[in-house]
């Protein structure tokens, strides 16, 4: 899939924006600590805990079991139907 395409095909599943795609595609290879995310994408912490507010249709967070301070951010079922659509050739 070219980049145009996986662009429409997000904008068909009603992804909202570049950055919540390109979180979609980075979590496609499993959970991640928030703050990795934030990094990844280079946002504050505030802000990822925003985007994955926003995620919220394709994404889920629950305490770290080593850290309850820190937060893992996975995709759910649809996130990750949604990864593997847009990563097909």
């Amino acid at each position: 899939m070219t980049l145009h395409q996986a662009i429409s095909t997000a904008r068909q599943r009603h992804v909202p924006s570049l950055t919540v795609l390109e979180a979609i595609l980075f979590l496609h290879a499993g959970p991640v600590p928030m703050s990795v995310l934030a990094g990844k994408l280079r946002i504050t912490a505030s802000g990822a805990t925003q985007l994955v507010d926003t995620m919220a249709p394709w994404a889920e967070r629950t305490a770290d079991p080593g850290d309850r301070r820190k937060k893992i951010i996975w995709l759910n079922e649809a996130g990750r139907l949604l990864a593997e659509e847009l990563l097909a050739p």
